[in-house]
């Protein structure tokens, strides 16, 4: 894999959740970060709210110490919200989730 897979990153934190633990029907920001020359074309996030696909365009937000991050809204509708991020790139997809990246979704 390319080395700057290895800068990809986010998690349930402050850091990438604007609100860790918020209340049902609250939209949320949430974030990824990776190096700023990884060769991405677009960002997704992508939830399945009450069982229904769903993807956002995250938009670049900053650049700090070489490390762009990426930001989208996450409208909350159940108790417990899973999400993961698609990072498409000229020849591939990559898919992130707190399991790694892989070039496959996991179920």
């Amino acid at each position: 894999m390319d080395k700057w897979l290895e800068s990809v990153y986010s998690d349930g934190t402050a850091g990438f959740v604007s609100d860790p633990h918020p209340k049902l029907f609250q939209t949320v920001k949430v974030r990824i970060r990776m190096y700023a020359d990884a060769p991405v074309k677009h960002v997704l996030l992508r939830s399945d709210p009450n069982g229904e696909e769903h993807f956002a365009q995250m938009h670049l937000v900053g650049t700090v110490h070489g490390l762009s991050y990426y930001e989208a809204d996450l409208r909350i509708t159940e108790n417990r919200m899973s999400y993961q991020f698609y990072l498409v790139c000229e020849d591939v997809v990559y898919f992130y989730t707190q399991m790694g990246i892989t070039t496959y979704i996991r179920i």
